[in-house]
């Protein structure tokens, strides 16, 4: 560096510097409190207001370690009086023991720029605390003494399961009342039509409805899975809608002889859990093919009625 631009630059950092100091040293800081007498554990208010010169940016207020407990901090907004700053922190303290309790000095930090410029203290004050209890209130009392219980506690459990279970009981007895009902109003219930006739419609009802071509060819397996469960259930008297398709198949073969009507059910029920378990998709051929199926039974419980109503008048 040039001599020539020394002289100006040590005359500016001394100008800055007086500048500095100037600024830091007018300081007033004022400290009062919200009561001088409190109870024990009251929330007591510290106001602090700090007056400085422009320079000054901000402050931090630090409480010193005291008989006290910090509450909070607040601050107020910045005030300016003419080239002054009026900084204004509420700090909040509870004290739990009586009589007079001190409090300060706190501790101010002098900001600029995250810098710090100076660090002062303000003056300690107290605050003197009183007793919650009353003149006539010389201690707390000790508890009382227990009392014994006499009886057997297993007494008192057992009525206490029997009062815990009624409830239990009361929900497991509406179910088997709804159960029992739903049973005979199936048992009691007369369709109007035959089962073979009630397969015939319903099959062609589902067929109408073209569920493969709408891309729901799984809600057309499981409703012909109940559509045929329903007639087998019509038909041989067993509830086949409650049976899985192993109890199902199992069940019809001890009521029915042709191999062919056994055949054609297996097949279908065996294509229809797969389509609804195994989310097997089958080709359009395939569905057709049950559809057939399905048509294929109609055909054959209609000729045996054929059969039987010609077969008395021979």
């Amino acid at each position: 560096m040039k001599a020539r631009f020394l002289p100006p630059l040590a005359l500016g950092l001394l100008i800055l510097a007086q500048g500095l100091m100037t600024a830091t040293d007018d300081v007033q800081v004022s400290l009062s409190l919200s009561t001088q007498t409190a109870s024990v554990g009251d929330p007591i208010d510290v106001r602090i207001v700090v007056k400085t010169s422009a320079v000054v940016e901000n402050v931090t207020i630090t409480p010193s370690a005291g008989e006290f407990v910090v509450l909070g901090q607040r601050s107020l907004p910045l005030r300016r009086l003419g080239d002054s700053r009026v900084f204004e922190r509420i700090v909040t303290l509870a004290a739990f023991r009586t009589g007079d309790v001190a409090i300060g000095p706190f501790r101010i930090d002098l900001l600029s720029g995250g810098r710090l410029l100076q660090v002062i203290e303000t003056a300690a004050t107290g605050v003197n605390l009183r007793s919650l209890l009353g003149p006539q209130d010389r201690d707390i009392g000790p508890l009382k003494p227990l009392r014994s219980i006499r009886g057997d506690p297993a007494f008192f459990f057992k009525r206490l399961l029997l009062f815990m279970s009624l409830p239990l009981l009361l929900l497991l007895g509406l179910w088997l009342r709804r159960r029992w009902r739903r049973s005979r109003d199936r048992r009691q219930r007369v369709p109007i039509l035959s089962p073979e006739e009630e397969l015939n419609i319903r099959l062609r009802e589902l067929i109408s409805w073209r569920l493969t071509e709408r891309g729901e060819t799984k809600r057309l397996f499981i409703l012909l899975g109940e559509i045929c469960k329903r007639f087998l259930a019509r038909k041989y008297g067993f509830p086949a809608e409650d049976f899985t398709t192993a109890e199902t198949l199992s069940t019809l073969e001890a009521h029915e002889t042709d191999n062919r009507i056994r055949h054609l059910f297996a097949e279908l029920f065996r294509v229809a859990d797969l389509v609804k378990f195994a989310r097997f998709v089958p080709e359009r051929g395939e569905v057709d093919t049950q559809l057939f199926s399905g048509r294929q039974l109609v055909d054959e419980y209609r000729r045996r009625l054929e059969v039987e109503r010609v077969a008395p008048g021979r």
